[in-house]
C-alpha cells in the first residue's frame, strides 16, 4: 500500500485512511502523500481511524506532523471514527485544541460550521508539551508556538516526570521558539543532564538549530535528522553504553 492509496478525495474532503499498522514507513508515505497532494486553499483533511483501534506515541508524534503539513498547505485537520480510548488519551494531553475529534463520520459531517474553522484558525497560535513514558524513553513532543504571550507552563511538567535514561525531544511539531521559550527549554534540558539522562532532539528548524549552537548546547543534547536515527541510536548506545 503506497502512500497515494491512503489518501482519497470524499466530497469537499481529502481522506485520509490510517492502516491497522500505522508503522514509521506507514507515516512517511502518508506524510508525502499530502505533501505533494497541492489541494486548493482550506481544503479540510480528514483522518480516518476505521481500521486502526490502536494508537502509540509513533502515532502522536505523526499526527502533530500531519497537522503542520496540512497548515502549510493552508488547509483544516480532523480525525474520525476514532475510539473512545484514544479521544480520552488525546484529550488527556490538550491535543483536542488542535486536533478536533469525532466518534464517526456522520458526527463530522454534522459539526462542519463555521464555529470549526474559527476554533482552528485560533489553534494555530497556541503552544503545547507532551510526554509519554515508553520502554524507558521519554517521548516529548514540542508543537505550536514556543513564544510569549502563550503559556509555556506544560514544559515544566517534564521535571515532575519520574527519572528516564533517555528523552527525546520531537519538535517537527515546533513553529516559532522566542528567547523566553529557548531558555525554559535550556533550564529543561539542564534539569535532564544533572539527574543524568541524556537529551536528543529531531525537527529542529534551522532557527532553532542556530540557537542551540550559540547557546553551546551540543554537549548535552544530540540532534538527528529524524526518529528513526534518534530510536536507532539509543538503542545502540544501551548495547554498547560505552560506546
Amino acid at each position: 500500500m503506497n502512500g497515494s492509496s491512503f489518501l482519497e478525495n470524499k466530497s469537499e474532503y481529502k481522506y485520509i485512511t490510517v492502516p491497522p499498522l500505522l508503522d514509521a514507513a506507514a507515516c512517511e508515505e502518508i506524510i508525502a502523500s499530502v505533501n505533494s497532494s497541492n489541494p486548493p486553499p482550506h481544503t479540510h483533511f480528514v483522518v480516518d481511524f476505521a481500521l486502526s483501534p490502536y494508537l502509540y506515541s509513533s502515532g502522536i508524534g505523526f499526527l502533530i506532523r500531519l497537522r503542520k503539513s496540512t497548515l502549510a498547505l493552508n488547509g483544516t485537520i480532523s480525525l474520525v471514527n476514532i475510539n473512545k480510548k484514544c479521544r480520552d488519551m488525546l484529550t488527556d494531553m490538550h491535543l483536542e485544541a488542535i486536533l478536533p475529534m469525532f466518534a464517526t463520520d456522520v458526527e463530522f459531517e454534522i459539526s462542519q460550521t463555521d464555529l470549526w474553522a474559527t476554533r482552528s484558525s485560533e489553534a494555530q497560535t497556541i503552544f503545547l508539551c507532551t510526554h509519554i513514558l515508553e520502554s524507558g524513553i521519554c517521548r516529548i513532543n514540542l508543537c505550536g508556538s514556543m513564544a510569549l504571550p502563550n503559556s509555556l507552563a506544560s514544559i515544566l511538567h517534564i521535571k515532575d516526570l519520574e527519572t528516564s535514561p533517555w528523552y527525546i525531544f520531537d519538535m517537527t511539531g515546533l513553529d516559532l521558539i522566542d528567547s523566553h521559550g529557548m531558555n525554559m527549554l535550556l533550564g529543561v534540558i539542564e534539569h535532564i543532564s544533572m539527574l543524568g539522562g541524556h537529551s536528543i532532539a529531531y525537527g529542529l528548524t534551522e532557527v532553532v538549530r542556530d540557537m542551540f549552537d550559540v547557546l553551546s548546547l551540543a554537549a548535552t543534547v544530540t540532534r538527528c535528522a529524524d526518529e528513526a536515527e534518534a530510536l536507532a541510536l539509543v538503542k545502540n548506545k544501551n548495547k554498547n553504553p560505552n560506546t
